[in-house]
């Protein structure tokens, strides 16, 4: 099998975040679109609302995940399997913990929706049950990451943002 030299491993990756960068940003308007016309702008309220204050419990990472791919480095270079094993054990449990941690988070804020939210939209369905689908999605989106470390080390990261666009 001919492997590829990491510049063209870099090319690859490139073109697949270019081309996924802009066809994500397509779908996303047409959706923001659909969801406009098919449901209430509420909806979309609630859903801005609800990605801003999932994504400033995510800040509780602090970096963690740079960290654990800059520290795969050398073992990957060397091929050590031995230390890429046991620091990939490790990064599980880091990011479970940082899951369980901003899952906690995620459901002590849930008591201050009336704070953050003084004008309930206009929706039938349960404010609670929606917010608490969007902090699932988020934590469990946790327990899987550390995986996609290792392929942006062996600059495979094509591989992570294909399966992330599809």
């Amino acid at each position: 099998m001919n492997e590829k030299s990491r510049a063209e491993y870099s090319l690859i990756n490139i073109s697949t975040n270019i081309l996924g960068y802009f066809l994500n940003s397509a779908i996303g308007f047409l959706c923001r679109i659909v969801f406009v016309r098919t449901l209430s702008v509420d909806y979309l309220g609630v859903s801005g609302l609800f990605t801003n204050v999932l994504s400033m419990l995510a800040l509780a990472e602090l970096g963690v995940g740079s960290a654990m791919v800059y520290a795969l480095y050398r073992p990957a270079a060397t091929e050590d399997n031995g230390k890429i094993t046991s620091m990939l054990a490790l990064y599980r449990k880091a990011y479970a913990a940082i899951g369980i941690v901003i899952g906690l988070i995620g459901l002590a804020v849930m008591p201050f929706f009336d704070v953050i939210i003084p004008d309930p939209p206009d929706i039938k369905e349960n404010i609670y049950v929606i917010y608490l689908l969007y902090l699932f999605s988020v934590v469990i989106s946790y327990f899987f990451s550390y995986k996609s470390s290792l392929f942006q080390v062996m600059q495979r990261n094509y591989i992570v943002a294909g399966y992330s666009y599809l």
